[in-house]
């Protein structure tokens, strides 16, 4: 579900270029764990008030959070507009 209202957001391709960019640099962690300035964080960099240390999480509920938390942040994502590839700059839409 969360995919889908993402992919409407930003489109497809701007989805399928940013899902798996925010995986690579941001790395995902199937548990809760306390990020370097001591908050609560867990999956592929998700926040928030639900999380408790010892929790853990399948892929599946990781991808989601991440869908969710890049739905949150479309508006941001929508200035994107050719694809990014490492040691290319975006061309951001002014």
């Amino acid at each position: 579900m969360s995919k889908q209202r993402l992919v409407a957001a930003i489109g497809a391709g701007a989805a399928a270029l940013v899902v798996p960019l925010v995986m690579q640099y941001e790395g995902t962690i199937p548990k809760t764990y306390r990020d370097p300035v001591g908050i609560v964080t867990a999956c592929t960099g998700h926040t928030g008030p639900e999380l408790k240390m010892g929790q853990t999480y399948t892929r599946q509920q990781c991808e989601e959070m991440l869908y969710q938390d890049l739905t949150k942040h479309a508006d941001a994502l929508s200035c994107i507009s050719q694809p990014l590839t490492d040691g290319q700059r975006a061309a951001f839409v002014s």
